[in-house]
């Protein structure tokens, strides 16, 4: 029975790195063995010799590393003790090609570990570079994170500041509700926004104000000003904090109304306004051009809005007058959206 020997995948494998550099030097010497015998005789090709083993070992050892380099050395100068011979008389040699044996055996070695030296500098001085730049760009970013993240304070400060300014003012409850939405929906780079409050019957809410609310939305909303929001309510005064609806296509609960069909939205923000415990309307922020990611800066803000409108409210439930007479339906938000 023959014995069947699979050389494909052997031939196929690439040649290992520290015998790449042999490789190219024997192939160099073959190289100059065809040209000394077929084009130039040993004087003429002695410099073309030198000048190209030497450029074989530095290329060995700048693709492979020192070792293949030596190697690389090592073999050259075994040939070249043939090369240099005279002819017909293995290892006699004339004085000249003595010195080009001896300048061969001194520098081939020396130009191997020279270029490996001079190689691991530059790699080392490159990884350097590589590292100080990779620095460089990492506090890049996080200056510009920090620098963004202050931008984004001091916006809010001047939000919160612009909503105390407002509910400490002599304006009336409509206006003052109108700044408080419009500042929120500005904020916090919303589409869209609104407030409502709770009814008299607690199971209602009715709507009060609105900020770069669309007119076909405003008009559903004049026609039916409020819709059972009982589960809603349950929900936010159980919790009595802000619910977010990421996904709010998927997410968002089903509300009764002709406006939610209306509504194009991609996120939206419930943030309940409430009075010692007790919720009394809510925050309504409509995300419709992508879905937005809501920070805890962004949640502290919203909820810090929501304790100023609670004031306001506060005000309103202390007059004689039911919350949809004492701040009536207004769609931009009393200003410019």
């Amino acid at each position: 029975m023959r014995a069947v020997v699979n050389v494909g995948p052997a031939l196929g494998r690439p040649i290992p790195t520290v015998l790449r550099g042999p490789v190219i030097a024997i192939g160099v010497l073959v190289g100059l063995e065809t040209l000394s015998r077929a084009v130039l005789s040993l004087p003429h090709v002695a410099p073309i010799y030198l000048v190209a083993v030497l450029v074989a070992v530095v290329g060995a050892t700048l693709g492979s590393g020192l070792a293949s380099g030596l190697t690389s050395a090592f073999i050259v100068v075994l040939h070249a003790l043939d090369f240099f011979s005279v002819p017909g008389s293995p290892f006699q040699y004339t004085v000249e090609s003595w010195i080009h044996l001896s300048v061969l055996a001194v520098i081939a070695p020396t130009a191997s570990v020279v270029t490996a030296r001079l190689g691991r500098r530059v790699r080392n001085a490159t990884d350097a570079v590589k590292g100080a730049m990779t620095e460089r760009g990492k506090a890049l970013q996080t200056a510009a994170e920090l620098v963004a993240a202050a931008e984004r304070h001091q916006r809010f400060a001047e939000t919160l500041l612009r909503a105390s300014e407002a509910v400490g003012s002599t304006l009336d409850g409509t206006e003052i509700f109108q700044r408080l939405t419009r500042e929120l929906v500005r904020t916090l780079d919303a589409e869209m926004g609104g407030a409502w409050g709770v009814g008299s019957r607690r199971d209602q809410l009715i709507a009060l104000t609105g900020s770069r609310v669309t007119q076909d939305v405003l008009a559903a909303i004049a026609r039916t000003p409020s819709i059972p929001g009982s589960q809603t309510l349950d929900a936010l005064q159980w919790s009595r904090q802000s619910v977010f609806f990421a996904d709010s296509q998927a997410d968002l609960p089903s509300f009764d109304h002709p406006a939610v069909p209306l509504l194009a939205h991609k996120s939206i923000l419930l943030q309940p306004i409430a009075i010692r415990d007790e919720v009394v309307g809510l925050f309504v922020v409509v995300w419709a051009r992508e879905r937005h990611t809501l920070t805890e800066d962004e949640r502290r803000l919203a909820d810090a809005i929501a304790r100023h409108g609670a004031l306001v409210l506060e005000r309103v439930r202390s007059t004689p007058r039911s919350m949809s007479e004492a701040i009536p339906l207004s769609a931009n938000g009393g200003g410019p959206p």
